[in-house]
């Protein structure tokens, strides 16, 4: 056989071998943001379906922040164990070596860095006369993030990497449907339609990408019933199998772990551990969502017992590893009415809306230290009504709603507390149901 041909066939044989070896390998991974929130996920998008061991197994963050891993079809995702701290900057590292489900490899590591923003808040604004959803940064800069002037918003829920929103706005049946956005407003889609019933009191699971919401029937009234939504897919199911029984109120442990409702049916809080279905029902006649400690192995409630002759609600904590129910605030004897209290993810203290059951209306803030008598008073102003409590995620500032007793005509205003000088200001004029936006 001719020298030439012998140089061809040498040739096409290298080249099968070359792409043969070229096809075995995969390209690294793609970091999918370089910016995520004090509670967000770092992901990583694979460009195949991947062992998942192969890669959970190689990825660490060098940096020293406390962390866990999911892994779900092409994506790796890195959660915080608590938060990550606003504003620094956070390193990662992929060993080489991670395996696709048909044994391809990823030959070269990769490294990166991820930088944590500051928090932002958001809430509905009624300046124009309707609600509308806003949001404001550190720097007191204000941005519409709805449509001004569409209004028709009721309630809203940030999800816990605080790149969605989700929200219920009203429908030209007289109900109220379920719609999506990211935090800037961009990518609005309608996630559920609901018709005459009115959907409402969103929760988003952390590590997912799921919400639980309520669903009443026959409007605001009627009996309400619980579903669950893969926001993804759209794919919706009720939370009960029997889809008859009663559930409002949802919400969902901060690990993921558990979901929570308020049942009327079931006489109480009802919570559920989703690996194997594990129930408890905490009784109360109070409708409510439960308040989960930070590290999700206690609930807090509220329950009325009689007091001088008048109902007073008190802040009750239980422990789900003990099935233990104590008294979490106060006594029960102390002439207090509690509102519904929001846990310090830093420290576990508790802030708390307080009001003197001789003392009309007015209900101010405390901070509680659970175990101790110590009391801190954040606000003194007996001409409001205070509540609506929420932690940034570094548990350095609280937000509060106020609301003036006495007069009709008064805004309602939104202050923030921050715990290093005890200084409380008031960020936003004439707006309701302020969340962190992480």
């Amino acid at each position: 056989m001719p020298k030439k041909y012998w140089l061809f066939l040498l040739a096409v044989t290298v080249g099968l071998a070359f792409s043969v070896w070229l096809g075995s390998r995969l390209p690294k991974p793609t970091l999918q943001s370089p910016e995520v929130g004090s509670r967000g996920g770092i992901r990583l998008l694979f460009a195949t379906e991947m062992q998942p061991e192969s890669v959970t197994g190689r990825f660490t963050i060098t940096s020293g922040e406390e962390y866990w891993l999911v892994y779900e079809g092409k994506e790796l995702t890195a959660w915080p164990r608590t938060y990550w701290k606003a504003g620094e900057v956070i390193s990662f590292q992929l060993a080489d070596g991670a395996e696709s489900v048909d044994g391809r490899k990823i030959t070269a590591g990769m490294s990166g860095v991820v930088h944590v923003r500051q928090p932002e808040i958001v809430y509905l604004s009624l300046r124009s006369g309707m609600a509308d959803i806003w949001k404001i940064n550190a720097a007191g800069e204000e941005q519409p993030l709805s449509d001004q002037g569409e209004g028709g918003v009721s309630e809203l829920a940030v999800s816990t990497d605080g790149e969605w929103i989700v929200y219920s706005r009203e429908n030209e049946m007289g109900g109220a449907d379920l719609w999506i956005m990211d935090r800037s407003g961009g990518q609005r889609r309608e996630a559920q339609a609901c018709g005459s019933a009115i959907c409402g009191e969103m929760a988003w699971q952390p590590g997912s990408q799921r919400i639980a919401y309520s669903q009443y029937f026959e409007g605001s009234s009627g009996q309400p019933q619980v579903w669950i939504q893969d926001v993804a897919s759209g794919n919706t199911v009720p939370f009960f199998a029997d889809v008859d029984m009663a559930g409002m109120l949802p919400g969902f442990s901060p690990d993921g772990k558990y979901i929570s409702l308020y049942s009327p049916e079931l006489g109480g809080v009802f919570v559920q551990r989703l690996a194997d279905g594990k129930t408890s029902i905490l009784e109360t006649s109070i409708p409510q969502p439960a308040v989960w400690s930070v590290d999700s192995r206690a609930v807090y409630l509220l329950k009325s017992l009689a007091l001088e002759g008048q109902p007073a609600d008190k802040v009750y904590r239980f422990d789900l590893e003990d099935s233990r129910m104590d008294l979490a605030l106060g006594t029960k004897d102390d002439a207090y009415n509690y509102g519904a209290p929001a846990i310090n993810p830093q420290d576990g203290k508790v802030a708390a809306p307080v009001r003197q059951l001789e003392g009309g209306l007015s209900s101010q803030v405390w901070l509680f230290e659970i175990g101790e008598e110590r009391v801190q008073p954040i606000t003194n102003e007996p001409a409001f009504i205070h509540g609506n409590l929420s932690w940034n995620p570094e548990g350095s500032q609280l937000l509060i709603q106020r609301f003036m007793v006495d007069s009709s005509e008064q805004l309602p205003q939104i202050l923030v507390w921050d715990t290093g000088d005890g200084e409380i200001s008031r960020i936003i004029e004439n707006g309701i149901q302020a969340e962190w936006l992480p």
